[in-house]
């Protein structure tokens, strides 16, 4: 029997990637993200600037990775849910399996987001993951509605999923009373489903 284990190359990329984010994760914490610099973030991670690059085109993706990581999750666990699924329907489910799909956020994680999006830059960051997520989730919609991928309903559908996770991520990160991003998601959901009653 043959076990699917990445091979030596693809450990030592997962591994050099996942020091840079701890290298990057640290400075900011120390120094704040605006005053750190890649050259920084390389030399601590004993790697050169190139090869920082070749994981990450930009310090604003190496802060937002935990924030990327966690809707492309979400996306997949959505995208792999039965096709007759309503969109809602299958966003209501995923959320209600958060744990099982790995979507539980990390300890201490609204409190280092929060650090973040002090800065401009990253604030930009986060609306442009949340819009591209809203475009992959467009393509998801159109199939589950019956229609074309440019069809304003799925377009519609999957900016208003989005826009109601971002609003539910940025009261977890900015307003510090210990509600469950899931519990919250879901509620958002049922107020969409519901005609934003």
């Amino acid at each position: 029997m043959t076990e699917d284990r990445p091979g030596l190359r693809e450990r030592k990329k997962a591994l050099t990637r996942l020091l840079l984010r701890e290298r990057a994760r640290a400075l900011f914490a120390a120094q704040g993200y605006d005053t750190t610099t890649v050259a920084q973030i390389a030399a601590a991670a004993e790697v050169s600037e190139p090869t920082f690059f070749r994981y990450y085109p930009s310090k604003v993706a190496v802060a937002l990775a935990p924030v990327t990581d966690a809707i492309a999750l979400a996306l997949d666990a959505v995208e792999g849910r039965p096709a007759d699924e309503a969109p809602i329907v299958a966003c209501l489910a995923v959320v209600a399996a958060a744990d099982e799909h790995g979507l539980a956020p990390a300890p201490g994680a609204a409190e280092e987001l929060r650090r973040l999006r002090t800065s401009a830059p990253l604030r930009a960051g986060v609306v442009q993951v949340f819009d591209e997520a809203a475009d992959r989730l467009t393509v998801d919609f159109a199939r589950r509605l019956g229609v074309r991928p440019d069809a304003p309903v799925a377009r519609q559908t999957a900016t208003a999923v989005m826009g109601t996770v971002l609003a539910v991520f940025r009261h977890w990160v900015d307003e510090p009373d210990g509600s469950d991003l899931a519990t919250e998601a879901s509620a958002g959901f049922r107020r969409l489903q519901q005609g934003l009653r």
